[in-house]
């Protein structure tokens, strides 16, 4: 299984971990409640990873659809695909 950034199995994975991470989220928020900073450490990092998620699922929905990056390499700019020239 590839999961190159415009694969539908990166999306359809991406998606898959977001919805089960804010499932989990409303579906053991009981275990998060309770005083101290333990527990809102634990909150906040639940909270925002289910976020981020969305947003990488999102975004990769949106990549998708309008090609604005072609790879993982394209995306993160580390593609050799470009050659230097020296100007005199």
């Amino acid at each position: 299984m590839s999961l190159g950034l415009t694969d539908a199995s990166t999306l359809l994975l991406t998606s898959i971990a977001a919805l089960f991470a804010t499932a989990s989220l409303v579906l053991f928020w009981r275990f998060f409640t309770g005083r101290g900073v333990g527990k809102a450490a634990l909150r906040f990092v639940a909270i925002v990873l289910s976020q981020v998620l969305v947003l990488m699922a999102a975004g990769i929905q949106i990549n998708r659809s309008n090609d604005f990056y072609s790879s993982w390499s394209d995306l993160f700019g580390t593609s050799n695909l470009y050659s230097s020239t020296a100007t005199q």
